[in-house]
């Protein structure tokens, strides 16, 4: 068993990467880097942080140290740890890393004596956090300019994170937060304690999901609807499922929109008569409630814009559609969207497909983006989806998958070009098939 009694969190160094110092990074209402502490108090009798902000842990369990010497990074923040600890053996881990494991923690510990460093091993890379690091690594600290050539100059046992056997993934143990991309899918994904079944193995683990976030809408001061999401691009969110419901028909017809946490007050030049709905509009449907009384209410020019759309654009889309979305990589758990017109492209995504269009439609109200562009959406066509393109003027409406026959039956009396199975090198036309250039040579 290694004398492994010390945590150290490395948080002394600035971000080029980030607008602001990422020991203030929040999770909730809590931060992330206290949040850290309070863990690793719970796995080792010591934790010691190096920083330059000593006040910002006095409520905290934990010795602050300053870096003795500026740009040498993380291996000048290991030699003050080194130096202060009580322990042997320091357990490394930085700032901008959220994910803490028990049993690497415990692996570590349990490993061979005798080495210097304990390091693990991803896809042939060396990662320095997450590992153990011995006093004697000082001997090494003069000649050596970052952790990997500390680790390499030490008697280091180097170890593959294959053969931990740990409750987390490697990608979600070694994840960093080092841009704002990097926050945001952290923001929007949430850990939680599963049980694995993997044929006839059983095991528990640690799993990322994606967080559902309630928000409450008030016009003009009269509650609308709750609607559950993913916490980013709310005001977008907000635009777009009002224009989707006829509440407004643009951007002019709101006064304000004032975003305090889960509540949402909209202010509009009118006032309608709204009835409240009483209801959550749950991300797992997000059509419009009121949408099957306008199937026969719908009085809207066709759309007759002529615009073209290559195949070659369409495969590219879809394909681009499936790469973008990290949180989808890391949970399995959300709906995307894109929209394209010239050489620009938006991006969006929600735990409920129409919420992410709406996000869609609303950043194109709200940044006054003309509409006469292409619509790539991750879930089926259904007849809501094609409404919200008819009352936003999107005349081109693609998905991997397959439409309904309401959906085609109003995007073709409507003029709208329904694009379904856009998969590699296919796709399946069902209505206004003159925007497709190959189709009208």
């Amino acid at each position: 068993m290694i004398n492994c009694n010390t945590a150290v969190v490395l948080a002394g160094g600035s971000s080029s990467r980030m607008p602001f110092n990422k020991e203030f990074v929040k999770d909730g209402d809590e931060y992330l880097v206290h949040k850290s502490i309070r863990k690793l108090n719970k796995y080792f009798d010591e934790v010691i942080v190096v920083s330059n902000n000593k006040e910002f842990y006095a409520d905290l369990d934990c010795k602050v140290f300053q870096d003795e010497e500026r740009n040498k990074g993380p291996l000048a923040g290991l030699s003050v740890a080194l130096k202060n600890s009580k322990s042997e053996y320091v357990y490394l881990l930085a700032v901008d890393m959220p994910n803490i494991s028990e049993k690497v923690i415990n692996f570590l510990r349990s490993s061979d004596s005798g080495y210097e460093v304990y390091s693990l091993k991803n896809n042939g890379f060396i990662e320095p956090f997450h590992s153990l690091y011995r006093k004697s690594c000082l001997n090494y600290y003069e000649g050596s300019h970052s952790l990997y050539s500390l680790i390499k100059r030490s008697n280091s046992k180097i170890i593959d994170v294959k053969d931990v056997n740990c409750n987390i993934s490697p990608s979600e143990l070694f994840f960093n937060i080092n841009t704002q991309n990097d926050l945001s899918l952290y923001a929007k994904s949430k850990q939680v304690i599963i049980v694995k079944y993997d044929d006839d193995t059983l095991s528990i683990k640690e799993d990322l999901v994606v967080e559902e976030y309630p928000i409450t809408l008030y016009i003009n001061k009269e509650k609308y609807i709750t609607i559950l999401c993913t916490p980013e691009s709310i005001e977008d969110l907000v635009v777009g499922h009002l224009n989707g419901e006829g509440v407004i028909d643009d951007v002019s017809d709101i006064l304000s929109v004032d975003i305090d946490e889960n509540r949402v007050d909209i202010e509009l030049k009118n006032s309608p008569v709204i009835k409240s709905k009483e209801k959550i509009l749950y991300s797992a449907c997000g059509v419009g409630t009121s949408f099957h009384d306008k199937l026969d209410q719908i009085v809207v020019d066709m759309l007759e814009n002529d615009s073209k759309v290559h195949p070659e654009v369409v495969y590219w889309l879809t394909k681009y559609l499936a790469q973008e979305s990290e949180l989808f990589k890391a949970t399995g758990g959300v709906h995307s969207a894109i929209y394209k017109i010239g050489d620009k492209i938006i991006f969006k995504e929600d735990i409920g497909r129409h919420n992410a269009v709406d996000k869609i439609i609303g950043h194109l109200l709200n940044n006054n983006i003309y509409t006469n562009g292409l619509l790539v959406v991750s879930g089926r066509l259904s007849s809501d989806m094609v409404l919200k393109c008819l009352l936003a003027k999107i005349p081109v409406l693609i998905s991997r998958s397959a439409p309904t026959s309401l959906a085609i039956r109003l995007a073709e009396k409507y003029g709208i070009t329904l694009i379904g199975f856009a998969r590699s090198k296919k796709m399946n036309v069902y209505t206004n098939g003159f925007r497709v250039s190959e189709l009208v040579k």
